[in-house]
C-alpha cells in the first residue's frame, strides 16, 4: 500500500484501531477520516511518509493515540490537524508537535537545536539587530576597501611623480587591511541572506523549512560564512607576520615584494572560497535528503552526526584556534622586540608612524580574537554535545561574530580622525 486515498475507510463504521505499521505507505490524501466516528487509535509507524498535507486528519474522530514514528517527515502543513481532536501523538518529529491540535494534546518531541516552532529568527529584536549589523558592516567594509585602494593609487602616483621609492611595508599593510575587510564583508552578506530568508518565509517557516534548507540562499550562506572565517584568519595572520618581520628585521623592509604578498592573499582567499564551496556541495550531494542542516546554514555547527558536518566544524575550529595561538605568539614576540629595539626603530622608520600601524594591527587582531574565542568554544560544544540553547546560537551569530566587522573599519579608517577630534574638543586638553 503506497497511498491512502480520501475517505478510504468510509465503509468501516465500527473501526476502532487502524494498524498500518510497515505497509510501505508513502503518501496520505486529505480527509481520510471523514466518516470514521469510532476510530480511536491509528498506527502509521515504520512507513515512508515524507509529508503531511492540509486536512489529512480532518474528521469527526476523537483519537486517543496517533503513532507516526519512524517516518521521514520533511514537509508538514500547518493545517494538517485542522478541526481534529487527539489525546496523544507518538512521534520523533518536532514539527508535528509544533502543530498539534491543542495544548491538551500530549506530544513530547521538542525542537532540536537550532530549530524552532516559529520563524527562522524567532525574535524581532534579533531580526532587527542582524539587519542593522549586516547592513552597517557591509557598507563600512566596502568603504575600507575603497579608501585603501584609492589611497594606494594616489600614493603611488605621488611617489612616482617625485621619483621617490614606494613604501613597500605600507602597501603590504594596506593590502592585508583590504582582505580583512573583504572577509568581514562576506560575513555581512551571509547575515543579509539569513535576514532575507526570514522575511521571505515569515510565519510559514515551519512549513517551508525544507525549502530553506534546499535553497541557494542557505547554500551560499554556508559557503560565504565558512570562507569569510578562513579569509579573515589568513589575512590577520599575514598582517601579524608582516609587522613581526619589519620589527625583527628592519633592514630587510625593502626586500618585501608587494606583488608576492598580494598574489598569495588572492590565491589563499580564492582557495578558501573554492574549498568551502566544494565541502558544502559534497555534504549536500551525499545527504539522503539533499538538505543542509539548519545549524550549518546559521554558521555555527550542527547536530548532524554524519562525517562532513563534523569535518566542517573541525576545520573551522582549527583555523580559529590556530590563528588565535599564532597571532598571540607573534604579538608577544613583537612586544619584547620593541622593548629592546625601540631606539633603532625610531631612527630608521619613524617611531610615531610605526607605533600607530602596529597598534592598529594589534587592535584589529584583538577584536577578531574576541570573536573567535567564544565561537571556538561553541564549535567545541557542537562536537561533544547533542544540543544547546537556540538563543545562544542566534545571538552568537547576530552579535558576537560580526563584532569585528563593525569595529575594524573604524580602526582602519576613522581612528586617526576620531583621535584628532577628541584632542580638539577634549575639555581638559
Amino acid at each position: 500500500m503506497a497511498l491512502i486515498f480520501t475517505r478510504c475507510f468510509k465503509d468501516m463504521k465500527n473501526l476502532y484501531h487502524l494498524g498500518l505499521r510497515k505497509n510501505q505507505i508513502q503518501s496520505i490524501m486529505p480527509y481520510i477520516l471523514t466518516e470514521s466516528n469510532k476510530l480511536r487509535i491509528i498506527d502509521l509507524s515504520a512507513n515512508y511518509i515524507s509529508s503531511l498535507g492540509p486536512n489529512i486528519f480532518n474528521g469527526p474522530s476523537k483519537l486517543s493515540l496517533l503513532n507516526i514514528t519512524k517516518n521521514p517527515l520533511l514537509q508538514i502543513s500547518l493545517d494538517a490537524f485542522t478541526n481534529f481532536e487527539i489525546r496523544s501523538i507518538d512521534t520523533k518529529s518536532y514539527k508535528v508537535c509544533c502543530i498539534k491540535p491543542s495544548e491538551a494534546t500530549v506530544c513530547e518531541a521538542s525542537p532540536p537545536w537550532p530549530n524552532s516552532c516559529e520563524r527562522l529568527l524567532a525574535e524581532s529584536s534579533i531580526r532587527v539587530l542582524m539587519l542593522v549589523i549586516s547592513s552597517v558592516g557591509f557598507v563600512l567594509n566596502v568603504i575600507v576597501c575603497c579608501h585603501y585602494a584609492i589611497r594606494d593609487r594616489a600614493r603611488r602616483f605621488h611617489k612616482s611623480s617625485e621619483n621617490r621609492k614606494v613604501n613597500k611595508p605600507r602597501l603590504c599593510y594596506n593590502i592585508t587591511v583590504m582582505f580583512i575587510a573583504f572577509g568581514d564583508a562576506l560575513y555581512s552578506i551571509s547575515l543579509m541572506f539569513i535576514v532575507l530568508s526570514d522575511v521571505f518565509h515569515g510565519d510559514q517557516y515551519l512549513e517551508r523549512e525544507h525549502i530553506w534548507r534546499l535553497s541557494v540562499l542557505c547554500f551560499m550562506t554556508s559557503v560565504l560564512a565558512l570562507a569569510s572565517m578562513k579569509i579573515s584568519c589568513i589575512a590577520i595572520n599575514t598582517m601579524a607576520y608582516l609587522r613581526l618581520y619589519l620589527i625583527t628585521k628592519p633592514l630587510s623592509a625593502t626586500l618585501i615584494e608587494v606583488r608576492h604578498v598580494a598574489s598569495r592573499l588572492i590565491m589563499t582567499s580564492s582557495a578558501s572560497l573554492i574549498f568551502s564551496f566544494i565541502l558544502i556541495l559534497i555534504y549536500r550531494l551525499t545527504s539522503e535528503t539533499r538538505q543542509l542542516p539548519t545549524g550549518l546554514c546559521l554558521m555555527l555547527g550542527n547536530i548532524d552526526q554524519s562525517v562532513i558536518p563534523k569535518i566542517i566544524t573541525f576545520i573551522t575550529l582549527s583555523f580559529q584556534a590556530g590563528s588565535s595561538f599564532l597571532v598571540s605568539l607573534m604579538y608577544s614576540i613583537m612586544y619584547h622586540t620593541l622593548q629592546k629595539q625601540q631606539q633603532s626603530l625610531r631612527s630608521m622608520f619613524g617611531g610615531e608612524v610605526k607605533h600607530r600601524a602596529t597598534s592598529k594591527a594589534l587592535l584589529v587582531s584583538l577584536t577578531n580574537l574576541i570573536c573567535w574565542i567564544p565561537s571556538s568554544i561553541i564549535l567545541i560544544l557542537t562536537l561533544t554535545w547533542n544540543q544547546y540553547p537556540y538563543k545562544l546560537l542566534v545571538w552568537m551569530t547576530a552579535l558576537v561574530l560580526p563584532l569585528n566587522s563593525i569595529i575594524n573599519p573604524f580602526v582602519f579608517v576613522y581612528s586617526k580622525t576620531i583621535s584628532k577630534w577628541v584632542k580638539r574638543w577634549h575639555p581638559f586638553r
